[in-house]
């Protein structure tokens, strides 16, 4: 079982994000520790598993995403590697309506307010300053992409479905 789920309870919903295509593999794989949103009212804060909207992203969002992560210390060993995987293996490198990994939301900032010092998210350039809020994500484990159906922003996905996802490496 994953990590950030050892200790949840069993039988109850795991939460999710949506998130579009190439972000949610930008979380996965390339270090992406800010999703921004308009708003958020939960207060919900803990394990949340990551699926991939079902928009095809174009060529200019991916470069974007590239360009993001190499400002986030991303080396081009790195990226070249997620582009061949993106390339090579398409179904996991920007599967389409899937989970694809697990994280932690640890914390929500408005993002028009000055970000704490010291705070994980302090330097993130994934943070967009037109977003209303930060979901601030870490210890993310990318996982094999599970095809899941969902509607809506945040939804959960049942326990015994996410008990069943697996780790993957994208090395």
């Amino acid at each position: 079982m994953l990590d950030l789920l050892k200790t949840w309870p069993v039988g109850a919903p795991v939460p999710i994000l949506s998130v579009p295509q190439p972000l949610a593999a930008a979380i996965a794989w390339l270090g992406k520790d800010v999703e921004n949103r308009a708003d958020w009212t939960h207060t919900y804060r803990g394990p949340v598993l990551i699926r991939s909207g079902t928009h095809q992203p174009t060529p200019q969002e991916i470069a974007d995403v590239l360009t993001l992560a190499r400002r986030d210390g991303v080396q081009e060993d790195e990226l070249r590697q997620f582009s061949r995987m993106a390339k090579d293996m398409p179904d996991l490198a920007i599967p389409f309506g899937s989970l694809v990994a697990i994280a932690e939301l640890y914390d929500v900032l408005p993002s028009g307010h000055a970000i704490p010092e010291g705070h994980l998210a302090e330097n993130s350039p994934w943070g967009s300053p037109e977003a209303g809020v930060w979901l601030c994500l870490r210890r993310v484990t990318p996982v094999m992409p599970m095809s899941f159906a969902g509607a809506g922003e945040e939804f959960g996905v049942p326990f015994e479905v996410a008990a069943s996802l697996r780790p993957l490496s994208a090395g």
